[in-house]
């Protein structure tokens, strides 16, 4: 924890660390879903902490989309009884509000249970979706020991909400469904043979999605299954994903199926299956 570690350490003071509990940090209300919040609107999020020990200080981020909300202002909540002292207060314009906050200097022990830590107004720019993402978070007790926390991250819509995203296209490298390759020859000599993927967010908002590459041998068997990283996909918008897998034989054919998951209700959590599958084969010549 680069910024709370430090404020924290020079401000140590004696005394008994309290046992602590596994606490989690989350955007409160976790949708806000709202046809009635056009451009020019004004709304605000809490970002809560439940069931916390002994907490002196938190520290994190939240994104968001700029051309959808951008935020305009952070205050700090009604968990901290007795003030606190703000290090960092910040929001870039690009889409990330920055936030530092401790008990007052001076201050002995830290907080304990349930509350609001920060409040953030945003203002609509535009008709769309975002998703509101907590990242580099640090909570802290006084005596600058991380506490181990848990995520729950939120989302904005003011048009109708679908969540939806599938496979489109050729599904393999290179641009055809079934081919041969060199065990010793692009891209194989690097010890890889990359799978490509077209993923498509055909619903009307942003979604979180990823492919999932099933490998079978020859005979029908499964080998393994290995899946792209995770992206944020916009409505109608449409990426390459890829996986290199190295696990492949020399002189052995195999069959890929590929297949979307994705968010369906806005929690960042991958949860649903595309319901369209493409397949490839290849095979590897010693």
């Amino acid at each position: 924890m680069p910024i709370l570690a430090s404020i924290l350490t020079l401000t140590l003071l004696s005394g008994t660390k309290i046992a602590m509990a596994l606490p989690t940090l989350y955007v409160d209300p976790p949708m806000t879903a709202d046809t009635m919040l056009g451009p020019g609107n004004i709304f605000t999020i809490n970002i809560n902490i439940a069931d916390v020990a002994n907490l002196y200080g938190v520290d994190f981020k939240l994104s968001f989309d700029p051309s959808v909300i951008m935020a305009t202002s952070i205050v700090p909540g009604d968990f901290w009884v007795g003030g606190v002292f703000e290090w960092v207060n910040y929001i870039d314009p690009s889409g990330y509000a920055m936030y530092t906050v401790t008990r007052p200097l001076g201050t002995i022990g830290g907080l304990s249970g349930s509350g609001t830590v920060a409040v953030i107004e945003f203002n609509v720019n535009a008709l769309g979706s975002s998703y509101l993402i907590l990242y580099d978070v640090d909570l802290a007790d006084q005596y600058a020991n991380p506490i181990p926390y848990n995520l729950q991250h939120g989302y904005f819509s003011n048009i109708a909400t679908t969540f939806n995203a599938n496979i489109i296209g050729r599904s393999a490298w290179p641009e055809s469904h079934h081919y041969v390759v060199a065990k010793d020859a692009p891209p194989l000599g690097d010890g890889n043979i990359t799978f490509n993927a077209k993923l498509s967010n055909i619903g009307t908002v942003t979604t979180l999605a990823k492919v999932v590459f099933d490998i079978f041998n020859e005979l029908g068997n499964p080998v393994t299954t290995v899946e792209s990283l995770p992206v944020i996909l916009k409505a109608d918008e449409t990426v390459v994903v890829t996986y290199n897998w190295d696990g492949y034989i020399a002189g052995k054919k195999y069959h890929v199926m590929a297949q979307a998951w994705y968010d369906s209700n806005g929690d960042y959590t991958i949860d649903a299956l595309g319901i369209k599958q493409k397949s490839f084969s290849f095979a590897v010549v010693p």
